[in-house]
């Protein structure tokens, strides 16, 4: 996901953001009326953030096929469309791949579980597919287990976290009883949070929130728990009791908000519970929950029911890498992006990897010149104010502008810029403000959201409509400002948020994004949160009646800073850190664009005769080995496919072939892969 700006959601429940994976959740994606509370507000801006989660859109070009210390062993196609397939889980002798809306704009997004058997690995073979819910599909929570007895239940089991993408569409999670994966049967697909924004309350919503990823773990008692993403609320991260798997019970509810001393500090101030490893170590339950641009945070969950903070990992000051192996000064903070880990077989040590998919990080938009004359805004930020941004990693990079890599020119305001919104003004309500140098860009300033907005009461549009939408307007550059949600209601007007792309078309324009105190300033509205507790709202008539209003020049810039990487460190307080990795070919500025998403997604750490080796999906950049020991971590291996890779998920199974483990991957592209390392 490029370019995580946001939002630290503090002591307000304003937990929000927009685009990656998975459309708006249950059967609040799809109402007309607007929300008239702020836990509505931030129930429907967390919902916009995840309908567009994981989508980076479609690769234009790959890496070229290679194979060092890997060894082919099978791979069954499981999808002829791209984006379908997500996470994989391995009990056995069976994979379970997850299928999800893939590119979200399709006639049906019902998604399920493809099950393939592994027995021979050289030839898997798909045995059967488990449906989700009606308008449902599955992402990152695909979790096999094997279960001892708990009073209740005894067998496989397996986990399933449930998004939606219609109004018949549920969240939560869903339970299958996979002791016989080809007669498996659905225990439950009702648990998950109905809470209100108050774990305490009666008033429930009537579908189970979104839930993108979860994981099982059980207890020498017998007792089985779950942790999930809370895609709706700021307190984002919940317990469940499954041991009765028929009747999962919510036991806690908890989050950032909850956690003072947690510090989301890195580039864009993007905080979101992700993914989650869950261990017995050290006599002690431990749960690390990946928190994107606030790191790793810790708890201690012998009681899941009143899970303690124990620490949190921090990000240090600088990007470890920033397009060469030098730390370029500019790459401060880091660009964080916690997505996903897992301890060590000893359990000291803990893997992570962060997920950045934009390759050019953003300078500061600065404000060059003031324009005058009919039809600009009063007053204008004055010469020389800077405002934080970032740039969508799916758009033109600015760094190709010819001949200096500047974004430089006058700024319009078009509104929301989505299909149902008023229409942006043609590119050439700025003519008279040109200075005639034909290096200057036409620029239009866009809303992000709509998000509880009583003027616009449709649903937020993908950030790929508006950008498109400005382009056939006649704009060079589109750049979309945060809503009051995003501005978690003032606390962080400077908070932006580049998310990912929706739909297919063909781009031209540059893309940036800012915080929603640019979009006032710049065309001299007062900057309005929506502070009322009761109505947030969207009281700026002055704004949505003033589409076409011109502002200032501004100017900006970007550096290439390469893709996501992972982090080795030590796993208790004060989490040292020991090592990065990252693949050589993030790090060159000629695979910038057009090579796919060539970012870190998942990690899977070795057990026994591997416990020394950390297996990665690395999207494009297919599939990549490393060892690692207490201080260092290297990488020994890759492999691509000939004509390219999009992997996502990776886990280990049980099966070796010539003394090697087998690992299973999924491509969303394609489906199933299977391979090992030959490596020393």
């Amino acid at each position: 996901m490029s370019r995580k700006g946001w939002l630290v959601v503090t002591m307000v429940a304003a937990f929000v953001a927009s685009s990656l994976v998975g459309p708006g959740a249950g059967a609040h994606s799809d109402k007309a009326d607007p929300p008239q509370t702020r836990k509505d507000a931030v129930k429907e801006a967390k919902q916009e953030f995840y309908r567009q989660h994981h989508q980076h859109g479609p690769a234009s070009g790959h890496l070229p096929p290679v194979s060092e210390n890997v060894g082919f062993i099978g791979k069954k196609r499981l999808t002829n469309r791209a984006d379908k397939i997500s996470d994989v889980a391995v009990l056995g002798d069976y994979a379970y791949l997850g299928e999800w809306a893939g590119g979200l704009i399709t006639p049906a997004c019902r998604g399920g579980v493809h099950v393939a058997d592994i027995s021979n690995p050289a030839s898997p073979q798909k045995v059967n597919f488990l449906p989700s819910h009606a308008g449902t599909y599955a992402t990152e929570g695909v979790q096999a287990l094997s279960v001892a007895d708990t009073g209740f239940f005894s067998g496989d089991l397996l986990v399933v976290s449930n998004e939606s993408c219609t109004k018949q569409g549920i969240g939560g999670i869903t339970l299958w009883d996979v002791s016989d994966p080809l007669n498996a049967v659905k225990l439950s697909e009702d648990g998950g949070d109905y809470t209100n924004g108050d774990e305490n309350s009666t008033n429930l919503d009537p579908v189970a929130h979104d839930s993108h990823s979860a994981f099982a773990w059980q207890e020498a008692d017998g007792a089985l728990y779950l942790i999930a993403i809370d895609n709706e609320e700021g307190l984002d991260v919940d317990f469940f009791d499954i041991t009765d798997p028929r009747n999962p019970v919510l036991l806690s509810e908890t989050g950032l908000e909850e956690w003072p001393s947690v510090m989301v500090d890195a580039f864009g101030n993007f905080p979101t519970s992700h993914d989650f490893d869950v261990r017995f170590i050290g006599g002690q339950w431990l749960a690390m929950i990946s928190y994107w641009d606030a790191g790793w945070v810790l708890l201690n969950v012998d009681d899941p029911a009143n899970p303690v903070l124990i620490g949190d990992f921090n990000y240090p000051e600088c990007d470890a890498y920033a397009g060469v192996e030098d730390v370029d000064p500019r790459s401060c903070p880091p660009e964080g992006n916690a997505h996903q880990g897992e301890w060590n077989e000893a359990g000291n040590q803990f893997i992570g990897t962060d997920e950045d998919s934009s390759s050019f990080r953003l300078l500061p938009i600065e404000v060059t010149e003031q324009t005058t004359g009919t039809g600009t805004a009063s007053p204008q930020p004055a010469v020389g104010t800077q405002y934080e941004g970032g740039e969508f990693g799916w758009t033109v990079p600015v760094a190709t502008l010819s001949p200096d890599g500047v974004l430089n020119g006058p700024v319009a305001y078009g509104g929301y810029g989505c299909d149902e919104s008023a229409a942006i003004p043609d590119a050439s309500v700025l003519d008279p403000f040109m200075s005639g140098d034909p290096n200057e860009e036409r620029i239009v300033v866009l809303q992000r959201g709509p998000v509880s907005d009583p003027g616009d009461p449709y649903e937020a549009c993908f950030f790929s409509i508006k950008i498109e939408n400005a382009q056939d307007a006649g704009y060079d550059a589109a750049i979309v400002a945060n809503h009051h949600v995003g501005s978690a209601f003032g606390q962080e007007p400077d908070a932006f948020f580049c998310g990912g792309q929706g739909h297919v078309f063909t781009i031209t324009a540059r893309g940036l994004c800012s915080g929603h105190r640019s979009l006032h300033e710049m065309f001299g509205s007062p900057p309005n949160y929506g502070t009322d507790s009761n109505n947030p709202g969207y009281p700026e008539a002055d704004l949505n009646s003033s589409i076409g209003l011109v502002g200032p020049k501004i100017e900006t810039s970007s550096f290439f800073d390469g893709f996501g990487y992972s982090w080795l460190f030590d796993a208790a307080p004060p989490f040292t850190i020991r090592d990065t990795v990252a693949m050589a070919e993030q790090l060159q500025i000629e695979n910038a664009t057009g090579k796919g998403d060539l970012t870190v997604h998942e990690v899977a750490t070795g057990r026994g005769p591997d416990a020394d080796l950390a297996y990665y999906s690395w999207y494009s950049g297919g599939f990549r080995v490393a060892r690692f020991d207490s201080d260092s971590i290297d990488e020994v291996a890759k492999f691509i496919d000939v004509g390219g890779n999009d992997l996502w998920g990776v886990q280990l199974t049980d099966k070796f072939v010539g003394g090697r483990r087998v690992v299973a991957l999924s491509d969303r592209d394609y489906g199933l892969y299977l391979l090992t390392y030959t490596g020393p």
